[in-house]
């Protein structure tokens, strides 16, 4: 969307839809840690009085659906309002630029899109057939993670310590591949020509700042599972992949950031006589990652709250700090690995119109 005509109402406009959006996080942020601590501090007194009424039942029935499902709508909301602050402002920074002529362009990629050869496109779905492997994978485990919570009477039962090691393995397991498809990904795309800074950077900008608060997450993280372990108690397994988990996900967001950074100024119309077939498998590295990103943001989505109740969170920071620290960092994480996700899209789009 380019804004042309009126730039400077468009201007106004624009910049106040930003930090309104901007605001509803912060709002919605607030709501959430106040409605998970009153629901913490309410639960000594829960159960203490019976009654027959069926009206009433029924009302209770309704409010457990709605607090069943109330962490999971939260994260939608505020990622929402990030997404929509995004948009906002990626408008915003071009109104006013020339319109493109896209009539040509759009000819070309016609032509381009029929001389495209089946073995430029297998390698593609190869990739698309191991991600939703993983996919499916990361699927079944969140199934079990979150049923396991629901039936633990407390985040210290064995039943739920089980499903928080088998949680925090997955995502051990995800960052890892991520990070190795990552290295073998920014080999095989080397082979277009380097365009250096001149292209635009409002990308970039964005994976940065997602990038700060993926380390800002992992961080906060990483700090009471230090004090953990340092404290000597036997039973640590968990706090050590927890710090595992830190550690790769320090790596993989930096990896990640610097491809995509280094991808997004690459030329795929000029790539070396000869390097076509490998710069073919680099894109279906590309459709590989961003399925591996939706899972990792799958497991931000919908266990990322309930693996951070945990109670040593809650022992080290405080339950309500933690809740506040958790409710504005968690949506910037999630964030990063759906924008993430959409700057790996754009570059395959790129990388699938080379014509051979």
């Amino acid at each position: 969307i380019v804004v042309t005509a009126k730039t400077r109402l468009a201007n106004k406009v624009f910049m106040h839809l930003m930090v309104t959006n901007i605001c509803v996080f912060f709002a919605y942020s607030a709501m959430d840690t106040a409605e998970d601590f009153g629901e913490s501090s309410k639960d000594s007194e829960e159960n203490s009085t019976e009654t027959s009424e069926t009206t009433e039942a029924k009302c209770r029935s309704i409010k457990t659906i709605f607090d069943q499902a109330s962490p999971y709508l939260y994260p939608f909301v505020l990622e929402y309002s990030v997404i929509g602050a995004t948009l906002m402002y990626i408008i915003f920074t071009s109104i006013g630029a020339p319109a493109e002529n896209s009539s040509e362009d759009h000819e070309g990629r016609r032509a381009m899109k029929t001389s495209f050869k089946h073995s430029w496109q297998r390698p593609s779905s190869i990739g698309a057939l191991l991600g939703v492997s993983v996919a499916m994978v990361t699927f079944a485990v969140l199934v079990y993670f979150l049923i396991s919570l629901d039936n633990g009477e407390n985040s210290e039962s064995e039943n739920s310590e089980l499903a928080y090691t088998l949680y925090l393995c997955l995502e051990i397991f995800l960052l890892l591949v991520n990070s190795i498809t990552v290295l073998v990904a920014l080999r095989y795309m080397r082979n277009a020509v380097y365009l250096g800074m001149e292209t635009d950077t409002v990308d970039d900008n964005l994976l940065f700042m997602a990038t700060f608060g993926a380390y800002l997450q992992y961080t906060f993280i990483a700090m009471p599972n230090i004090w953990y372990i340092s404290q000597g108690h036997p039973d640590h397994l968990n706090a050590i992949l927890a710090l595992l988990l830190v550690v790769l996900g320090l790596i993989q967001a930096t990896l990640q950031t610097a491809f995509l950074a280094d991808n997004d100024r690459r030329d795929p119309e000029v790539i070396p006589s000869g390097r076509s077939v490998v710069h073919a498998k680099g894109r279906g590295l590309l459709v590989f990652l961003i399925i591996c990103n939706l899972s990792l943001w799958l497991c931000s989505t919908f266990g990322l709250k309930k693996a951070e109740e945990h109670i040593l969170f809650h022992s080290f920071y405080g339950e309500l700090p933690w809740k506040i620290v958790h409710n504005l960092t968690a949506p910037i994480i999630i964030f990063f690995r759906i924008h993430s996700a959409a700057v790996m899209s754009v570059c395959w789009t790129k990388a699938h119109e080379k014509q051979d």
